[in-house]
């Protein structure tokens, strides 16, 4: 998207450019001619290069603001906002779509999950072990409907009324509580790495807590005995915010792989033998950008490495 808006703006810049100078090759009373024509159409270039350049930050309700249809540039302008309208259309029905799929799906296996239970617990030997398999592969299931209803709700912005001060060392704290026993039940090693300030930030513990447990989750799932996960939370070169690392010295992800990691249901070939759904580092992703924060999944040479950035500057504010 935003390559075609580049393509476009210098599309219409050099065409304007090209006729100032044809009308300026006329003589005196065209280059004056030259100069009204080429400011008039600069102007409306302006306003055709803001509005695209705010389409492809992610406002999709931006439109270019017209004053005549009548020339040929007005009218490109008028099919440009019919263009932008319907690309909005399509997007507003995705998203849609994909809320009601997921509403759609949760409410029967709900259902087909409590059937299977009681039936299980009805003691019937024979079917046991197959109803046990079908209840855990419903709570994928259910698991995955959860995401995707988790991140549309995240992406609409309303949890920031639940923001509040956190402590990100609580957090980094209560996270070793509770992942510290299951990793040393895998075999894996644990380090912990934290700054000496609190590393308070505006923001919704809860989330802010799913999204480290789906990244250490990660690690602990898709690593061997042996491999060592380290934790680290340390302040910025800046001082205007917090940085969270947790790394391992596992198997790692290709490039390929980790390019294609923030997208939903995306797995590496690699783990397709390990329980998951891929919907972990796309829901943590959707809470870092709820807390103007950056998510990276880096190469750790060896392993891999996930990035935290926190500002404590993030637009966001306490309710009330």
């Amino acid at each position: 998207m935003k390559n075609l808006c580049t393509s476009i703006s210098v599309l219409l810049h050099t065409s304007a450019l090209a006729i100032a100078l044809l009308l300026g090759i006329l003589g005196s009373a065209g280059v004056l001619a030259a100069l009204y024509l080429y400011s008039r159409y600069n102007r409306h270039l302006n306003r055709i290069t803001s509005t695209l350049t705010h389409v492809a930050a992610g406002d999709l309700g931006a439109r270019i603001p017209i004053t005549t249809s009548s020339t040929g540039l007005g009218r490109t302008m008028a099919e440009i906002n019919v263009m932008l309208d319907r690309m909005q259309l399509l997007i507003q029905n995705l998203n849609n779509s994909s809320a009601e799929i997921a509403h759609t799906l949760k409410h029967p296996l709900i259902r087909l999950r409590s059937q299977l239970e009681h039936a299980s617990n009805r003691g019937d030997e024979n079917i046991m072990s197959i109803l046990e398999t079908s209840v855990r592969e419903i709570d994928s299931m259910l698991g995955m409907v959860d995401s995707m209803l988790d991140i549309k709700q995240i992406e609409a912005g309303h949890l920031r009324s639940r923001f509040m001060k956190t402590s990100l060392k609580g957090l980094v704290n209560k996270l070793m509580d509770v992942y510290e026993p299951v990793i040393q039940d895998a075999g894996q090693i644990l380090n912990k790495e934290l700054t000496a300030g609190d590393g308070s930030i505006l923001g919704e513990p809860e989330l802010l807590f799913q999204m480290l447990s789906n990244l250490i989750e990660n690690a602990i799932r898709y690593c061997p005995a042996g491999t060592t996960i380290t934790i680290s939370l340390t302040e910025n070169g800046n001082r205007t915010g917090w940085i969270i690392v947790i790394a391992d010295d596992g198997p790692g992800m290709t490039s390929d792989d980790r390019e294609q990691v923030f997208t939903p249901f995306f797995r590496p070939e690699a783990t397709l033998g390990v329980a998951g759904h891929g919907m972990g580092i796309p829901l943590s992703a959707a809470i870092a950008k709820l807390h103007d924060a950056q998510l990276e999944i880096a190469d750790n040479e060896p392993g891999l490495k996930a990035t935290i950035s926190l500002s404590t500057t993030q637009r966001a504010s306490l309710p009330g």
